[in-house]
């Protein structure tokens, strides 16, 4: 508590509650930026699986030498 007063000094409020509302409105925006950035790494994370996936021969998919060549 003893630094929100003093955040509230610095930037000159009179009034403490409008520093609260500053702050609350910043930690918001914060919340939802770690999130966002949270389901960008998911997004990245599972682009890269399914690049790899799709990358690796499949089994099924063997490759037959042509016929003459040994």
């Amino acid at each position: 508590m003893r630094l929100l007063y003093s955040v509230s000094s610095l930037l000159g409020h009179s009034n403490i509650k409008t520093t609260e509302k500053y702050l609350h409105n910043d930690l918001e925006k914060l919340k939802i930026d770690i999130s966002n950035v949270s389901l960008k790494e998911k997004v990245i994370s599972l682009a890269k699986i399914q690049n790899v996936d799709n990358s690796s021969p499949s089994k099924t998919g063997t490759v037959k030498p042509s016929p003459g060549r040994h």
